[in-house]
């Protein structure tokens, strides 16, 4: 138990290290390339973990792995709480950043329960990961605006902007008619 300790307290260290140095030396360094980075390298170490246990690999090996992806998702959900707090306008920040963490705190508690259910597939609950990873990389990058060296939003936009998937007027205006009333 102390080693994992030691493992994980030594992977976070150096990655909080490295993400500071990044923010303050690398302008050009967004928050969606640190997501991207930090996602590329859970795959990386998680790929790696599930390779070893199907070679048969020392336990050793692959216990290192998973704890390193467990600091990493550390370092990203940082960096979702900071986006968080910077994409949303004033009057929805709190309930934005509330949420966020709520919907973080799902992955925590459900997953000593795919180790549980796994049975003799060691590997069922790294794939799992390792494909939550891949939605969320992909989810992230089409969907979330870069938010670094942005100001933060003071108001809500305009209805044309809030309901732009309504392309029909008519619809969008009774919409804001509703909204009126």
């Amino acid at each position: 138990m102390y080693q994992n300790l030691l493992i994980v307290g030594t992977v976070r260290y150096a990655f909080n290290l490295l993400s500071a140095f990044a923010e303050y030396k690398l302008t050009w360094l967004g928050r969606k390339t640190t997501h991207r980075f930090f996602c590329v390298a859970t795959m990386i170490a998680l790929s790696i973990s599930i390779a070893g246990q199907l070679l048969d690999a020392p336990e050793f090996l692959a216990r290192i792995f998973l704890l390193t992806t467990a600091a990493i998702i550390i370092q990203l959900f940082a960096v979702l709480g900071i986006i968080c707090n910077e994409a949303f306008p004033t009057a929805l920040r709190n309930t934005a950043f509330a949420f966020t963490m709520f919907i973080e705190s799902i992955g925590p508690i459900l997953a000593p329960h795919l180790y549980s259910i796994s049975g003799d597939r060691k590997w069922l609950p790294t794939v799992i990961m390792l494909a939550s990873v891949s939605i969320d990389l992909i989810v992230f990058t089409l969907t979330i605006p870069e938010t670094r060296g942005k100001p933060l939003v003071d108001k809500m936009p305009d209805n044309e902007k809030r309901f732009r998937l309504f392309r029909d007027k008519k619809v969008a205006a009774t919409i804001e008619s509703l909204e009126m009333t």
